[in-house]
C-alpha cells in the first residue's frame, strides 16, 4: 500500500487520506462488498440501503443522514436513500476514484461508514499533531470487521 506523509496536513486531511487508502487496500484484497468494489452511483445508493438497519450505530446513522438529508427516524432515512438522486452520488464515486482531492466532509464520513473504517466517527483528538516532537499521532492500526489490521500509513 502507498505510504502517506502526514507532515503539515490538517487533521481532517489525515483522516481523509487514511479512509481512501483503506478503501484501496481492501479493494486490492477483495474485501469489499461487490457494490463497493464497483462504486457506481446506483451501487453506492444500493449499498447504503443494504447497510441500514435498526441496530446501526447512532454515529453511522448520523453520517448517512447528513449525506442523504434525512430526519431523525429510521424509516425516513430509508425513504431518503431510496429516493435520492443517484447523480448526487457521483462526488462519492469521484473521491473513491481519485478524481477529486477535496471532497466534502460528508463524503469522506460516508465512505468511512461504508468500509467500516476505524476509528470513526472523525474526532480531532484521534488525528491531532503531537506538539512535543512534531510527529503526527494517528491510530496505531485500523481494523476492519474482518479482523484484518491495516497499519496507519
Amino acid at each position: 500500500m502507498e505510504e502517506v506523509n502526514f507532515t503539515g496536513m490538517s487533521a481532517f486531511n489525515k483522516f481523509k487520506e487514511e479512509v481512501l487508502a483503506t478503501y484501496w487496500g481492501k479493494h486490492q484484497e477483495n474485501k469489499l462488498h461487490g457494490k463497493l468494489a464497483n462504486p457506481t452511483p446506483a451501487n453506492l445508493r444500493d449499498y447504503a440501503l443494504y447497510l441500514i438497519n435498526d441496530d446501526m450505530d447512532a454515529e453511522d446513522k448520523k453520517s448517512l443522514r447528513d449525506f442523504f438529508g434525512s430526519k431523525e427516524d429510521f424509516s425516513d432515512l430509508e425513504r431518503a436513500i431510496s429516493g435520492f438522486d443517484i447523480d448526487k452520488l457521483k462526488p462519492v464515486q469521484y473521491f473513491i476514484n481519485k478524481k477529486t482531492s477535496q471532497p466534502d466532509e460528508s463524503i469522506v464520513k460516508l465512505l468511512a461508514v461504508f468500509i467500516d473504517f476505524q476509528p470513526r466517527p472523525f474526532r480531532l483528538s484521534d488525528w491531532s499533531e503531537n506538539n512535543n516532537d512534531s510527529q503526527v499521532t494517528t491510530p496505531k492500526t485500523i481494523c476492519s470487521n474482518s479482523g484484518r489490521q491495516y497499519p496507519g500509513y
